[in-house]
């Protein structure tokens, strides 16, 4: 602020504070890149972060899934206790300071402009600052802000990203601060049922109103919160089918469109009494249609395939409908998030725009002074844009998946699964402990892989393979009988996927070259082979198939 920038004890710690925030280099911190004074004006620049809040995401679609706040809650409590470990406590942690990238599963710590340096004793002159709403207990008292302030105020924001409120609420600042004194929050268990015991206490335990009663560190608590969830993970095999059948509507949807369509227009050249009309109607049209309609058998193929091998590996219907509910949250994400006014005016425009074009399509192909040249092409293009001019409007006025992935995780889903699991041979399942990290460790690094730029990509070709046949390993470790050595093998597999994680982390901010993720790559097969190696062969399973 200009006023503070007038004095030159504010001046200078501003300078000193910025200028120690932006050696904080830490993938789940967005980077300053310089700290500069001009006259009256003293400033830093930061990296520009393409998505939205934290905040703007539980305001736009209510309460999150408990896996999602947890692998955003955990990213900003690691990014905290690197500030934390260099004597930077941020003071104003909540959900408006956390940055989600739209194109990544990246949770980026932000404002760092009050942050309070502790080093060799000497007090910090910014002002004590934060929001209300997230201030701690002994901060509301007046006390200054330390490191246990923002492991409180992450917990408060966890809190509310579950529930979609605060668990201290007031009509006024001063009810609102004497409420956080006198009474403990109460237990995010009993505002949102169902939730997970051990996430609910991990929270509950953040959120202790006397600073000792509170996790130790921020790595303690970062640590406990990957491990509240570990049964929720979701199976590759699982996942796979989840990712598949998702989208089986929407495509079954639009090839009936471009048979619907093409069969039209075949219909309309055969009615014009025009020989060669009739000709390019059974020539174009008619393979249109037999290709939609194909396609469209194929991916019911797909899908039953898929399922087939969900019930193989030992799943039912609950843990399909744990994942779609996640891969539905994950196209909730990419939404089109403008006023409905403004998609209905695109909407408008794109159909009308699809009709104008259609029309002269079908002209072009029923004219009789075209040739055979002009005239296929144009008949292919009047049998296909309305269709895709109809996916296009339905995406605007209608965004979302529609009702086909909730139809798999209502009764139509069960009964498809029962009739599934009756004509196939079900594998024993054996649920060994660090099969679902895999699974989530797998997740992850697919989407850090996927969001990175496409020369990257093409230098790490090899990645997706190695990481799948790491998950198809642990698949297989679940049906076999339990040992030391399954469970070693599966201790390196979660090892060797947690290690590749972070080396992407690290290359997406910027910390890590392509090399050196390279070499993570061959220290993580050199690792399973000496696992394998001590270890020996695998006790053959039992009872499995």
């Amino acid at each position: 602020p200009p006023r503070l920038a007038a004095d030159p004890r504010y001046r200078a710690q501003f300078l000193r504070e910025a200028r120690l925030a932006a050696g904080l280099a830490h993938p789940n911190i967005v980077p300053i890149h310089s700290v500069d004074e001009q006259r009256d004006l003293v400033f830093f620049v930061m990296a520009f972060v393409e998505g939205e809040s934290l905040g703007a995401r539980v305001r736009r679609l209510g309460p999150l899934p408990p896996t999602e706040v947890v692998a955003v809650i955990r990213q900003v409590a690691m990014a905290l206790a690197h500030a934390h470990a260099r004597g930077v406590v941020h003071r104003d942690v909540k959900p408006d300071n956390i940055l989600l990238e739209r194109d990544s599963a990246r949770a980026l710590v932000t404002d760092f402009g009050i942050a309070h340096a502790v080093r060799d004793g000497e007090v910090s002159l910014a002002p004590a600052g934060g929001t209300p709403l997230f201030l701690s207990p002994e901060q509301a008292s007046g006390a200054a802000g330390d490191a246990s302030s923002d492991l409180y105020a992450l917990g408060v924001t966890a809190w509310f990203a579950l529930t979609g409120r605060h668990p201290h609420e007031a009509d006024t600042t001063v009810g609102l601060l004497l409420a956080k004194v006198s009474a403990p929050p109460p237990s995010i268990a009993a505002v949102r049922s169902g939730s997970a015991p051990r996430l609910a206490a991990t929270i509950d335990r953040a959120l202790a109103s006397t600073p000792s009663e509170r996790w130790p560190d921020l790595d303690r608590f970062a640590l406990e919160l990957g491990e509240s969830l570990w049964t929720v993970a979701t199976p590759p095999v699982v996942r796979a089918f989840a990712r598949s059948a998702s989208s089986l509507g929407r495509d079954t949807v639009l090839s009936s469109a471009v048979a619907a369509s093409s069969l039209g227009v075949m219909s309309l050249l055969s009615a014009s009494g025009s020989l060669g009309n009739a000709v390019l109607a059974e020539a174009v049209a008619m393979p249109i249609a037999v290709v939609a309609g194909s396609f469209e058998l194929i991916r019911l193929a797909q899908v039953a395939l898929a399922a087939v091998d969900v019930v193989r590996q030992g799943h039912g219907h609950r843990a399909v409908m744990a994942a779609m509910q996640r891969e539905v949250r994950e196209r909730e994400l990419e939404i089109d998030v403008r006023p409905v006014a403004e998609r209905r005016r695109d909407a408008l425009f794109y159909g009308a725009l699809g009709a104008a074009k259609s029309g002269v399509a079908f002209w072009l192909a029923a004219s009789s002074l075209t040739t055979y040249w002009i005239s296929i092409p144009a008949a292919v293009a009047a049998a296909v844009i309305p269709a895709l001019t109809i996916a296009k409007v339905l995406d605007l006025v209608r965004p979302g998946v529609g009702r086909w992935p909730r139809w798999l995780q209502g009764r139509p889903g069960r009964g498809f699964f029962r009739l599934v699991a009756f004509f196939t041979r079900r594998a024993p399942l054996h649920e060994l402990p660090t099969t679902p990290t895999v699974a989530a460790l797998g997740g992850e690094i697919a989407s850090l892989y996927g969001a990175l730029p496409p020369q990257t990509r093409r230098a790490m070709t090899d990645l997706p393979q190695l990481v799948e046949a790491l998950e198809r390993e642990a698949e297989q470790l679940r049906g076999r009988a339990r040992s030391e050595q399954t469970d070693a093998r599966l201790g390196t597999i979660a090892t060797a996927l947690e290690t590749l994680r972070i080396e992407l982390l690290s290359l997406q901010a910027g910390l890590r070259s392509v090399p050196d993720v390279t070499l993570a790559l061959d220290q993580a097969r050199r690792l399973g082979e000496r696992v394998d190696e001590a270890v020996g062969p695998l006790t053959p399973a039992t009872g499995a198939g």
